[in-house]
């Protein structure tokens, strides 16, 4: 019998594009932080080569247009509350003070705890995948 690893449910994700078309099945996709008024989370291709992904997607049935599943790869991957810095897809994230908002890390900062997977404003949560402490 082959060797089949257990998948955690849980990081099955159901996704829309965020344009029309088909969603495309075996690729690699960010969450763009938008939600769909049918409740479903939509996802884009990644900024470029290399880039950070949220999950790869997969086929679910022959017809399937727009909306299908995701398989979250950062299986940590965190909606943190930003503090009053915007924040840019890539920042690398820091505690910006006890209340337990986050900030841009300063350059040069040896605590950056979180990748931001998208741009935030002010206040609003923002979807981070954890890169544990290490300098920016």
């Amino acid at each position: 019998m082959a060797f089949k690893p257990a998948v955690n449910r849980n990081s099955i994700w159901q996704v829309r594009r965020n344009v029309a078309g088909a969603l495309p099945i075996g690729r690699g996709v960010r969450l763009t932080g938008a939600v769909g008024a049918d409740d479903i989370a939509v996802v884009a291709a990644p900024l470029g080569p290399d880039a950070a992904i949220s999950g790869v997607t997969y086929e679910t049935s022959v017809d399937d247009v727009n909306a299908g599943q995701m398989l979250q790869v950062g299986l940590s991957n965190a909606q943190l509350r930003v503090g009053s810095s915007a924040v840019a897809f890539g920042d690398r994230l820091n505690i910006q003070d006890a209340t337990g908002v986050w900030q841009p890390a300063p350059a040069g900062s040896q605590n950056a705890y979180f990748y931001a997977l998208q741009a935030a404003a002010p206040g609003s949560l923002c979807w981070a995948a954890p890169i544990g402490s290490r300098p920016v």
